[in-house]
């Protein structure tokens, strides 16, 4: 909320910070609380700038959403907000969460599948981590979006992400579309990564086509792909092409 004419618009005074609430997940533990057009000012009574981060400690500035992950299932977040400019206060139940992308994974090693040079890993916010404390604005914004608000569905079962593109004469010019989802593989919908590893496997066309997002696309030979796998995995010393499917 760094806009003069949005703060006026909502109500807040000279001193008053937040970020403004534009989608609130069905499932999410503030769903019914917190509505689309609130002003979300504290945390846990920590003050939320208008940039959306709040003061780390040890770190300095990181984004609020740090401060509920760390949040327990069954714990109560105060959460304070600006409705209709009036000032109000609300209490929130944490609830485990059924996002389509898991905000902890700690019982489970990660896990990968690599093919032709190509690797896939499930999206985590393990996975968006990697960008820094501050991934919710460092990370790329629709991997953000579908970790914060997407959720499962019958057919979609984890968000497939083209995590690496390992270099080869086979993966000439796919250099620069890593961190893309994998939406298709030959033209069929992918649910999670084992889904993809035996949709890979029972390929019998001469083709290995993967639709991403953003409308891009990687064709790579099926013959040609599956021979250069092994000397792609020997070459980068990974031990086998997928781990704890």
């Amino acid at each position: 909320m760094e806009n003069d004419h949005l703060r006026e618009y909502y109500g807040m005074k000279a001193r008053d910070s937040g970020v403004l609430i534009n989608k609130i997940a069905p499932l999410s533990s503030v769903s019914g609380l917190l509505k689309p057009g609130d002003v979300l000012m504290s945390f846990d009574d920590v003050p939320i700038a208008n940039d959306g981060t709040v003061d780390h400690p040890i770190t300095g500035r990181i984004n609020f959403q740090h401060l509920v992950s760390m949040k327990k299932v069954g714990e109560i977040a105060r959460l304070g907000a600006i409705r209709d400019g009036k000032k109000i206060n609300l209490t929130a139940p944490m609830a485990a969460p059924n996002y389509l992308v898991p905000v902890h994974n700690f019982d489970r090693d990660p896990r990968y599948f690599v093919i032709g040079g190509l690797v896939f890993t499930p999206l985590s916010q393990a996975f968006l981590q990697e960008y820094g404390e501050d991934w919710a604005n460092s990370a790329p914004r629709r991997l953000v979006n579908t970790a914060l608000y997407d959720l499962p569905q019958k057919n979609l079962k984890e968000a497939i992400v083209l995590a690496d593109v390992l270099p080869h004469r086979i993966t000439a010019g796919y250099q620069k579309l890593v961190d893309l989802r994998l939406l298709k593989f030959n033209g069929i919908h992918v649910q999670n990564l084992s889904h993809l590893v035996k949709l890979v496997q029972k390929s019998k066309g001469r083709f290995f086509r993967f639709e991403l997002e953003d409308d891009r696309e990687i064709v790579l030979l099926a013959d040609k792909t599956r021979r250069a796998s092994q000397s792609i995995l020997k070459r980068y010393r990974i031990q086998a092409p997928q781990y704890a499917i």
